[in-house]
């Protein structure tokens, strides 16, 4: 199994700004992903991620055509981060029309992350499918 470096920093960095934002606004939503190698595809910038041809079988025995990650070309790296700092002003005003139509924050803060975690799927690099479904958006942390 690969082991990422620095990643036990990186969660304890994300627990405490969550625990921050919590204490500061009472409020949290997260959006991320599931499968344990999410954290390697999404900071793993070397990759070539366009068009890496497929050699032999995979290692459940099935035979499949095209390209590793990503066939359609539009997979990358930071894909949850990209969109995230791309869309900020977008979700910011789904946080404002949501909250002035409710009255609820966290509504707000949720169809913003549901929003992010849509817009992230998008650059997900697809091999199997996997990375791409255990995407998520929940609220608290």
């Amino acid at each position: 199994m690969a082991v990422v470096k620095g990643s036990k920093e990186l969660q304890a960095k994300l627990l405490k700004k969550a625990a921050e934002a919590t204490a500061q606004h009472g409020a949290v939503v997260t959006v991320g992903y599931t499968a344990k190698y999410a954290i390697y595809v999404h900071q793993n910038k070397k990759m070539k991620w366009k068009g890496k041809k497929r050699t032999g079988k995979r290692p459940d025995g099935s035979k499949r055509k095209g390209c590793y990650w990503d066939p359609q070309g539009k997979g990358q790296s930071q894909f949850l981060l990209r969109p995230f700092r791309e869309k900020r002003k977008e979700m910011q005003a789904i946080v404002k029309k949501v909250f002035l139509k409710t009255g609820n924050i966290t509504l707000g803060l949720f169809t913003a992350g549901l929003f992010l975690q849509r817009e992230s799927q998008k650059l997900v690099p697809v091999d199997s499918g996997n990375l791409k479904q255990s995407a998520f958006t929940k609220v608290g942390r």
